[in-house]
């Protein structure tokens, strides 16, 4: 009963520094791709994860396991994101 506890404060405790950097760094990127007209799959994977790359670029001495639950969580959002706009976006011209 405990893990299921720990898990719910996990995911409620998480929403407090996802929803400020969707909107800080989430948006603005995704504005600037489909500026130059590069919003794909790839780009927008790319730029989830490029905070992450130049953290490990410039040394990280933490734990590599938190590391990689953030990255994996990026990833996740930004493919949710990527269908989100083709279901909802793509179909309006």
């Amino acid at each position: 009963m405990a893990e299921k506890k720990t898990d719910a404060l996990m995911v409620g405790g998480s929403l407090f520094y996802v929803y400020p950097a969707l909107l800080v760094y989430g948006v603005p990127i995704s504005i600037l791709l489909k500026k130059f007209n590069v919003f794909n799959l790839p780009m927008v994977l790319l730029a989830s994860v490029t905070p992450f790359i130049v953290i490990i670029s410039i040394g990280w001495i933490e734990p590599i396991g938190p590391f990689f639950l953030i990255c994996f969580g990026s990833i996740v959002v930004a493919i949710g994101c990527w269908y989100t706009d083709l279901l909802f976006f793509k179909n309006k011209n």
